[in-house]
Parts: C-alpha cells; sequence; structure tokens
C-alpha cells in the first residue's frame, strides 16, 4: 500500500512538472469528441504555395508578366477557394448544422 501511494506521488509530481500543452490539447479533443464536432482537415491545396512563374534570361518582359499574372490569378483562387471552406466550417459549428 505504501508503495502504491509513494508511486502516485511521483507520478503526480512529474506531470506537475511537464508542460500542460499536451494536456489542454487532449482536454479540447476529448470535448471536440463529446460535443460531437468533428472538424476535417483543411482542402489540401490550402497547404500548397504556387510558384511564381518562370523567368529565363532573353525572356520577353510582358510574356513574363502576362504568366506571372496567370500565377497570381491561380493562388488567388486557391486561396478563395480555401476562405470559403473555412467559412462554411464556421457557419455550420455556428448553426449546428
Amino acid at each position: 500500500m505504501g508503495i502504491a501511494i509513494l508511486l502516485s506521488a511521483i507520478s503526480i509530481s512529474l506531470v506537475g512538472c511537464s508542460t500542460t500543452d499536451g494536456l489542454t490539447r487532449a482536454a479540447d479533443q476529448q470535448g471536440r469528441i463529446a460535443a460531437g464536432i468533428g472538424i476535417g482537415p483543411q482542402p489540401a491545396e490550402c497547404w500548397i504555395n504556387t510558384p511564381h512563374a518562370a523567368v529565363h534570361l532573353g525572356d520577353d518582359a510582358v510574356a513574363v508578366i502576362k504568366r506571372e499574372r496567370s500565377q497570381t490569378d491561380k493562388a488567388n483562387a486557391s486561396k478563395h477557394r480555401c476562405a470559403v471552406a473555412n467559412e462554411t466550417l464556421h457557419k455550420a459549428l455556428e448553426t449546428g448544422k
């Protein structure tokens, strides 16, 4: 019995010395599960950067600008879709639907 109490005291003191970040994340996750809130991953494209247009020595400046604008349009469209996905998620969580 005495050893069990000693081990419990050591365990409690070790937990007290550790960071609470892991406990906070676990509690948050447990609360979300209990509440039935399941947030899926972000759309994959939200994590992909759109590269700049390639520029080579001797390229026509106007052609480079057109390619760069095309890349910017792709990036903006991707970010807009991510924003819509996030907004849809937030509205669903607020309304419960």
